[in-house]
């Protein structure tokens, strides 16, 4: 199974999604570089608020499809 780092950030009220497009192996991996990837979030937007989490395939593809859904875009099944 692999693991997909999520951003989820807000800076003044406006939220943003972002993801890597980097697999990791095992979510530990993943977590581990969540943390860092935070670190360096806070110290460069101090000001900001988020979440970082790590999903596998099907959770990621889930959350896109519902990410896409608040956007008002209908997720493409066939892809």
């Amino acid at each position: 199974m692999k693991f997909i780092m999520v951003i989820l950030i807000c800076i003044s009220g406006h939220c943003q999604s972002l993801y890597e497009e980097k697999l990791y192996d095992t979510k530990a991996i993943c977590e581990s570089e969540a943390m860092e990837a935070k670190a360096y979030m806070m110290s460069t937007y101090p000001d900001s608020e988020g979440e970082i989490h790590c999903l596998d395939e099907k959770e990621f593809q889930e959350y896109w499809d519902w990410w896409l859904k608040q956007a008002g875009i209908e997720p493409n099944k066939d892809v």
